[in-house]
C-alpha cells in the first residue's frame, strides 16, 4: 500500500496522515530516536503521541551525514 500510495505522489510531496488534535487530546508528547547511524547516512523516527497514549502522527527519515566544510 505505501509503494501504491508513493507513485501517485509528485517530485517533492511527502505523504502526511494526521489524527485530529483539540484541547481534548491533551498533552501531546514527541519523541524523536535515531534508529540507525552510519557514517553517511542515518535514519531517524519521530512518534507523537497525545495523553493517553495514542499515536498521534509518525515520521521516519534517512538523512545524508556531510561532513563541514
Amino acid at each position: 500500500m505505501s509503494d501504491a500510495q508513493r507513485r501517485t505522489l509528485r517530485a517533492g510531496e511527502i505523504p502526511v496522515a494526521l489524527r485530529p488534535v483539540t484541547v481534548d487530546s491533551g498533552t501531546l508528547r514527541c519523541e524523536g530516536t535515531v534508529l540507525q547511524r552510519g557514517r553517511r547516512t542515518a535514519l531517524a523516527e519521530a512518534r507523537i503521541t497525545d495523553a493517553d497514549a495514542r499515536l498521534i502522527a509518525h515520521a521516519t527519515s534517512t538523512c545524508l551525514i556531510l561532513p563541514l566544510p
